[in-house]
């Protein structure tokens, strides 16, 4: 079942059985249609206001930006492969995003995962902050950030793959 299929803007909890879990919701946004986001938390009382911000940070992706996303798949191209690509090697095609362990900072991060000829095998994740798109990196990357409000280790990430 494809997401256009399926219900939107539907929050549901889904328990991991030790008290946390995750928030999983259906959206649309301009630049790719679609998503799924899974929002991990600590509560199953709704989301925090970060949470949200977040939420609507995916809401919010537009067309306009196409070119700052394939920017950053071509220089993690060139740091993967050591190949600077052609424009149309740079596609991508992504249903999925996950917000990071955030509950207390005020500033939104979203992980934006997406299949890519570049990385077959994994695929690669585009990290976005408050609408700049900060990085593109390997698909499995965004898993290690499960220490919540980690946000210096997200802006290190970015840091380390520009």
């Amino acid at each position: 079942m494809r997401n256009h299929d399926i219900p939107h803007d539907e929050l549901q909890w889904r328990d991991n059985g030790n008290g946390t879990g995750s928030w999983e919701i259906y959206v649309r946004c301009d630049l790719i249609g679609s998503v799924k986001v899974d929002i991990p938390s600590r509560h199953s009382d709704g989301l925090t206001r970060t949470q949200e911000k977040c939420l609507q940070l995916v809401r919010d992706l537009t067309p306009k930006m196409k070119p700052a996303l394939t920017e950053c798949l071509r220089k993690y191209a060139i740091a993967y492969l050591s190949a600077d690509l052609d424009e149309d090697e740079l596609s991508f095609v992504s249903e999925y995003a996950s917000v990071p362990y955030l509950e207390h900072t005020d500033t939104p991060y979203v992980f934006l995962y997406a299949d890519s000829p570049v990385d077959d095998e994994h695929g690669v994740c585009f990290l976005i902050r408050d609408r700049d798109v900060l990085c593109c990196c390997h698909g499995d990357e965004s898993l290690q950030f499960n220490g919540w409000d980690n946000t210096a280790a997200l802006d290190e990430l970015a840091e380390d793959v520009t």
